[in-house]
């Protein structure tokens, strides 16, 4: 069997850019050669504005929240630079709230399944 080696590199600006519904904005790529296979691992570098806000929900993807900068209040609990959340796919959490100056984190999602899905309060950690 023949083992095929790749190296991938690139600015977080050419990364799938998105600015989503919400305010905040997305930056994506997989882990892997290309983008193509949507199981590769999807690491997502998001930005969000100061006081920005979303509604308690879920990931069915594991996943992985590194905050690189600012602040964000998930549920009580306020997170900052250099705090990891990990969390298992279906777990439920929030609301989220953006500090004053905004967040920066990575997220890492195991199997590539980085969409959220609504809650209800009541569900939320």
């Amino acid at each position: 069997m023949d083992v095929v080696h790749w190296h991938r590199a690139f600015n977080w600006t050419e990364a799938g850019p998105g600015l989503l519904t919400s305010g905040a904005e997305a930056h994506m790529y997989r882990i892997g050669p290309d983008d193509a296979d949507e199981r590769a691992p999807l690491v997502v570098k998001m930005s969000f504005p100061a006081g920005w806000a979303t509604a308690a929900h879920t990931h069915t993807d594991d996943y992985t929240e590194i905050i690189l900068a600012g602040e964000i209040t998930v549920g009580r609990t306020t997170y900052g630079p250099g705090d990891v959340r990990v969390a298992h796919g279906g777990t439920g959490y929030g609301p989220l709230r953006a500090g004053p100056d905004g967040c920066e984190a990575i997220l890492i999602f195991k199997s590539g399944d980085g969409l959220a899905k609504p809650l209800r309060a009541s569900d939320a950690n």
